[in-house]
């Protein structure tokens, strides 16, 4: 059984789609001169696959993060990512963060991207951090955004912060600054009143 990733089969889509545009319904033409367009216009694309289950690699080959959602798209138009990402933008996705080959942190969002050359992801809406490696009380954070930076170990987020520590500890902020283990976090200025996520 042929097994192709989320990102491979996107990518075929868009191939196939822009061979068939390029080159389908085209018959014989006159030599009618110059054509009047010198640029052609590009069509836009955009490819959505459902149900992906991905996993990022860093350069040495070490797992960096294990993502799930419930689609991605890439290509043109509103809610796509380029068709370079290699998740696109994954909705209702949870992703495992990995450091040094372990994973120590699992991040949910309503919406997740992955940059490749910066080795982060970004969420957006109803994001939430949550500690593998403290069992006995994980820490979490939830924020309206958060950046996770694989080769900083450093997750920054804003808008609505609450760090919670068990049953005990709830600490609002407006933004934060946290290892990805949640071992040591920094929260920044007053947050009113913190959403329910």
């Amino acid at each position: 059984m042929l097994k192709i990733s989320p990102s491979a089969y996107a990518s075929f889509v868009l191939w196939l789609g822009a061979g068939c545009l390029a080159g389908c319904g085209h018959g014989p033409t006159r030599d009618s001169g110059p054509s009047p367009s010198a640029t052609p216009t590009p069509f836009l694309v955009k490819a959505q696959v459902n149900h992906i289950d991905a996993t990022l690699f860093d350069d040495a080959g070490k797992t960096m993060a294990q993502v799930k959602a419930d689609a991605t798209a890439v290509g043109h138009g509103e809610g796509a990512a380029k068709v370079s990402d290699p998740i696109g933008i994954a909705s209702n996705a949870t992703a495992t963060l990995y450091q040094k080959g372990k994973p120590v942190a699992v991040l949910t969002a309503d919406k997740l991207h992955a940059d490749r050359d910066e080795r982060t992801l970004i969420g957006v809406g109803h994001v939430k951090v949550r500690s593998l490696t403290q069992p006995d009380a994980p820490p979490t954070i939830q924020a309206d955004t958060m950046t996770w930076g694989y080769k900083e170990n450093h997750i920054e987020g804003s808008g609505h912060v609450l760090l919670t520590r068990g049953e005990s500890m709830q600490l609002p902020g407006a933004s934060f600054t946290a290892d990805t283990e949640l071992k040591s976090a920094t929260l920044n200025g007053d947050s009113p009143t913190p959403k329910a996520h």
